[in-house]
């Protein structure tokens, strides 16, 4: 049953105030095009020219730079139209339903169905067009690419709230876009001087306050083992939450899956909270085990370490040597490490392990600080995709 004030219609229950119209009601549907690239007089010039891979390149709500440039006689020579600011570039080849919003005069190549708005807001509309990806996916055709034709796009129907309500609702929209954006340029940020403070703090080059004497590589050999784990068997594997968690190469980087298992291990197989892993596999980057006890599968090692070297230290440490090593296999080999690989590694030593602590220390300080900052950064996106779905279809009013 509908409740009252709400109607219900071939896409769901909107208000009875809202109506449902289709993409030409709401602006110009204008495709792209492509000058020739035989013709220098036709590029290089002031006007930008969008293409999918600067939609997806791009951050934010709008766009006001592309890597392209044609003149005005490649744009007179060509389907391209140039676009008045605040109209929305919508991708539909390839990467079908991206979107952004110019800033700029700019025209698109073929691979875009591009709305100059009239009856509408731009961003409304930006927000809109978001929750109909799967639509646009299910009506797009084609072997080599898929590509939603304009009748197809223009005959998805989309609710139509009054525009005072559009701008109301793209304003709440685009403030927390706003959040989640400056979140993402600050976890940036933060990364980028962590990798500076890395490549100093690691090398010797800065020392932290109270640590003297002369630093000097040397071989892992002398410092840490390598434990490999055991091949469990299937028999044993559940995704019931019974016996222990199964530690898979994927497991270090995403909780896709998660697999248990109840087949009895030696205790050289069972990780802790605070073990550094390795997969072996593909990319060889260590991680610091956070997800509590856990059976060490195959093809995924744990470093053993000797009374000289702090664990955490050797986590950051190997980061580089361990990406030389990944990047120094051949690009159509399948990347493995070995027993012997980690051995091999030459890491730069502090002449004290106190001076390894402090390092690893201070830049775990810092980790945790960008993994705060990425918490809120995804906790804002879920709740932006609650308030789309909420404010797009009415559920929530703000007039």
């Amino acid at each position: 049953m509908v409740k009252p004030g709400y109607k219900q219609t071939e896409i769901g229950v909107i208000p009875e105030d809202w109506e449902i119209r289709f993409l030409p009601f709401f602006g110009d549907v204008l495709s792209g095009g492509t000058p020739s690239t035989s013709v220098s007089d036709y590029w290089n010039g002031d006007i930008a020219w969008c293409t999918p891979s600067d939609i997806t390149a791009t951050s934010g709500t709008t766009i006001s730079k592309t890597e392209k440039a044609i003149t005005e006689l490649g744009l007179s020579k060509s389907a391209a139209i140039l676009l008045p600011p605040e109209s929305l570039l919508l991708c539909t080849r390839a990467t079908i339903g991206d979107s952004k919003i110019n800033s700029v005069p700019m025209a698109t190549n073929q691979g875009f169905k591009n709305v100059i708005p009239r009856n509408c807001d731009a961003f409304f509309l930006y927000y809109l067009l978001q929750t109909k990806k799967k639509e646009m996916l299910e009506k797009a055709i084609g072997s080599t690419f898929l590509e939603i034709s304009k009748s197809a796009l223009c005959s998805i129907p989309l609710q139509y709230p009054a525009i005072p309500e559009q701008k109301c609702i793209a304003k709440v929209l685009s403030d927390i876009d706003e959040l989640i954006e400056s979140l993402e340029k600050l976890i940036a940020k933060k990364k980028a001087i962590k990798q500076g403070l890395m490549q100093d703090l690691l090398t010797g080059k800065r020392r932290l306050p109270g640590f003297t004497g002369e630093w000097e590589k040397q071989k892992m050999k002398k410092h840490v083992d390598f434990q490999v784990g055991f091949p469990f068997s299937s028999a044993y594997f559940n995704d019931r939450s019974i016996g222990l968690r199964l530690i898979r190469n994927r497991d270090l980087k995403s909780d896709d899956q998660i697999l248990y298992s109840t087949e009895a291990a030696e205790d050289s197989y069972i990780v802790e909270n605070g073990d550094v892993l390795i997969g072996m596999d593909g990319d060889f980057l260590p991680c610091i085990w956070k997800k509590g006890r856990a059976l060490l599968n195959q093809r995924v090692g744990k470093l053993l370490f000797c009374d000289s070297m702090f664990g955490q230290f050797a986590y950051y440490a190997f980061q580089k040597p361990l990406m030389e090593l990944q990047d120094g296999t051949g690009a159509t080999t399948v990347k493995h490490l070995s027993h012997g690989d980690i051995k091999k590694l030459i890491v730069s030593m502090p002449p004290t392990k106190n001076e390894q602590i402090a390092i690893a220390s201070f830049l775990i300080d810092i980790d945790e600080e960008i993994q705060r900052y990425e918490k809120r950064a995804y906790k804002a996106r879920r709740i932006k995709q609650g308030m789309m779905q909420q404010l797009l279809t009415g559920k929530i009013r703000l007039v």
